[in-house]
């Protein structure tokens, strides 16, 4: 799981990039009334995706116990 974890935070910014694609065009209220800039969506975005790997990594397992099937 470690390795998987290190994996993805290297790659953290493209899947920050496909991140705020996905929710750009899911949500058209983001991309129709430009309620933010990309840049604004993305930064979050980023913080957010770093801090959750990092935390998982940092202890291995989710706090929650439950494991993927």
């Amino acid at each position: 799981m470690t390795d998987l974890l290190d994996r993805l935070l290297v790659s953290v910014d493209s899947l920050t990039d496909e991140l705020t694609a996905e929710i750009l065009n899911g949500e058209r209220s983001y991309a129709e009334g430009m309620l933010l800039s990309h840049e604004q969506l993305r930064a979050p975005v980023h913080d957010n995706l770093r801090t959750l790997l990092t935390v998982l990594s940092n202890r291995g397992v989710p706090t929650n116990g439950s494991r993927p099937s």
